[in-house]
């Protein structure tokens, strides 16, 4: 899919471009992963931001519950630091 293909290349006006164009930030590669799973994983940090600014849900869960949000803390990425704001994340899931 493209847009894990952007992913790959931590090209965040390709993310941008294709999610404008109809691309999905729920796309799953042969994992199972998303996009921002797999951006996060990486430690795109890039990418990681150009998805969320264009949808990507945060807390999406994998097999297990396990969320972007929990993976970048797993693996020590800054990504959890830098782009996932805490007070925001629980503003979105608990007023809506």
């Amino acid at each position: 899919m493209p847009i894990l293909l952007a992913v790959d290349s931590n090209c965040p006006r390709c993310i941008s471009l294709l999610v404008k164009h109809g691309a999905s930030t729920k796309s799953r590669n042969g994992q199972g992963l998303t996009a921002l799973h797999t951006a996060v994983i990486l430690r795109h940090l890039q990418a990681v931001e150009a998805l969320i600014q264009n949808g990507a849900d945060p807390m999406e869960p994998l097999k297990k519950n396990y969320r972007p949000i929990h993976i970048a803390a797993q693996v020590g990425s800054p990504v959890s630091h830098n782009c996932f704001d805490p007070l925001s994340v629980c503003r979105r899931y608990l007023l809506t």
